[in-house]
């Protein structure tokens, strides 16, 4: 597919975005990323990217930036909830791709890809407010006045998008019975925890204990995922 002659506008700079705008870029596109927040920081916790993602990286020329912010792990293990093993696998793909899961703080890694493009092509500070379908382009309005009209619109703007909102669905997310409670501590407050590179899921009765190793930070990112019928967001 030509993309040469496209004009494109992603709400949102988190790494959908950020990846999205990089990647078509390469194509030969005119990008231009739009971002609520006034600045770029770190949120969040420890994510993994899987040997399918980075092998797209290695064919975008990022693998060694993105390397350089993540922890390599060779294979992820399911723990009862008093360390007893039940099952220990080596991740999928790594044969296919010749590279193994890393594990990376989203804020590293939403820098490291915002990093790679184009100085000008992220804008902060917009808020979508409006968005005008035309049949073979769009026009988005903002809070803060800006408007821009491009052949096409992606919305990358998370869980809650005003983009599907306002186009395909008002529909909210749909609760799935749990709370996910996420922390970043130092590798040495975890008490003796495996220090290790590996992915570890810790089973009690409806809650799960996701231990994430980030040791290029010297650090362990811990989500708790427990049974809660309140589905407020943000209890």
């Amino acid at each position: 597919m030509d993309l040469k002659n496209l004009n494109i506008a992603i709400i949102g700079a988190g790494y959908a975005g950020a990846a999205a705008a990089k990647a078509l870029s390469i194509r030969g596109a005119t990008v231009n990323v739009y971002e609520q927040a006034t600045q770029i920081h770190e949120v969040g916790a420890g994510i993994g990217l899987r040997p399918s993602s980075l092998a797209q990286f290695r064919q975008w020329g990022i693998l060694e930036v993105i390397e350089k912010v993540t922890s390599p792990s060779e294979s992820f293990e399911i723990l009862t909830a008093t360390g007893h093993p039940i099952a220990k696998e080596t991740w999928p793909e790594t044969d296919a791709y010749g590279l193994t899961t890393r594990f990376v703080h989203r804020g590293d890694f939403i820098d490291t890809l915002i990093g790679v493009l184009p100085a000008g092509m992220v804008h902060t500070g917009h808020k979508l407010e409006k968005i005008v379908d035309h049949g073979d382009r769009a026009t988005v309005t903002f809070e803060n006045g800006a408007s821009v009209t491009a052949d096409l619109v992606i919305g990358a703007d998370g869980i809650r998008s005003q983009v599907r909102r306002q186009l395909f669905s008002d529909q909210p997310p749909v609760f799935a019975g749990e709370h996910a409670y996420r922390a970043v501590i130092d590798a040495s407050a975890t008490h003796g925890l495996p220090a290790g590179g590996n992915l570890r899921m810790y089973l009690g009765h409806g809650t799960k204990v996701y231990f994430l190793p980030l040791l290029h930070r010297g650090q362990v990112s811990f989500d708790v995922t427990a049974l809660n019928p309140d589905s407020t967001p943000n209890p």
